[in-house]
């Protein structure tokens, strides 16, 4: 199942909608952007992510997909998302293990 789709899935959407689904897969990219970048974790995309990586891609999206409409949830969002960010920032499987 494609990441966008899993991202959907995850939100309750259905939809088809051109905008909508424009909106998760912008905070798809942000997610891996958030990652990879800032982060500096071993690049990746949607389509080589692992289970781990595509928790915290969904956490990200959820979390975003919230903000306007349920800030309690969104800030348990955001808990889990920094969650993961920080045991692959910790994980040598990352690349990042021992501040490389």
């Amino acid at each position: 199942m494609a990441l966008i789709d899993e991202a959907k899935t995850a939100l309750r959407v259905s939809t088809d909608n051109e905008a909508i689904v424009a909106e998760i897969q912008r905070y798809i990219d942000e997610a891996i952007l958030d990652l990879t970048k800032t982060a500096n974790i071993a690049d990746f995309t949607a389509e080589t992510a692992d289970a781990f990586q595509k928790g915290a891609v969904i956490s990200y999206v959820s979390m975003k997909w919230n903000e306007s409409r349920d800030q309690s949830l969104s800030d348990k969002l955001r808990t889990v998302y920094e969650d993961y960010k920080a045991k692959m920032l910790m994980s040598s499987a990352y690349g990042t293990f021992g501040g490389e």
